[in-house]
C-alpha cells in the first residue's frame, strides 16, 4: 500500500541558496534601475549608440555601443558599459565602468557599496559622473561637435 508522507498541496521546503539566489537578482536589478536612465540618456544625446545588455565572467554588463554597421562605415567603435557584481548575503554590488572611445580603451573605474539608501545615492552620483566623462570624451574634437539638448521641462 502506497503510504502519503505529507498532506497533498503542501509546499516544500525552498531549495539551498534559493533565497541567496532571490536576494542577488533583486540587487542586480536595483543597481541596473540607477544606471539604465543614465544609458538611456546617452542614447538620446549620442544617437549613433545602442543600448544592449549581457552576461560576461561572471557579471551581468548594460551598456550602449556603436553598431557594427557604423564601424564598417569608418566610424569609430566606442562603447559605455557597467559590470554589475553582487555579494547577496553582505547587500553589496561592485560596479565597474568600462569606456572605448574612437576605438581606444579608457582605465576602467569600480564602485563597491551596500547598496542601501545612502548606497543609492552614492552609487547615481557616480554612475553620472562617469557617463558625463564618457559623453565628453565622445564629442572631444569631433567636427559635428555636441549639440544642445533643450532641459526637460520642469529642469533649469
Amino acid at each position: 500500500m502506497i503510504q502519503v508522507q505529507g498532506t497533498p498541496g503542501t509546499r516544500r521546503d525552498e531549495p539551498p541558496g534559493f533565497t541567496r539566489l532571490v536576494a542577488a537578482f533583486e540587487l542586480q536589478e536595483r543597481a541596473q534601475a540607477i544606471v539604465a536612465p543614465l544609458l538611456a540618456e546617452l542614447v538620446r544625446s549620442i544617437p549613433r549608440l545602442r543600448p544592449w545588455k549581457g552576461f560576461s565572467a561572471g557579471a551581468w554588463v548594460v551598456g550602449v555601443r556603436t553598431e557594427a554597421e557604423d564601424r564598417a562605415l569608418g566610424g569609430r567603435f566606442a562603447r559605455f558599459d557597467f559590470e554589475i557584481r553582487v555579494e547577496a548575503a553582505q547587500g553589496r554590488v561592485a560596479l565597474t565602468s568600462r569606456a572605448t572611445v574612437r576605438s581606444r580603451d579608457r582605465a576602467a573605474e569600480t564602485l563597491s557599496l551596500v547598496l542601501d539608501a545612502d548606497g543609492e545615492v552614492a552609487l547615481h552620483q557616480w554612475a553620472e559622473r562617469a557617463a558625463l566623462q564618457f559623453a565628453a570624451d565622445f564629442w572631444t574634437g569631433r567636427k559635428d561637435h555636441a549639440r544642445l539638448l533643450p532641459a526637460e521641462p520642469g529642469v533649469t
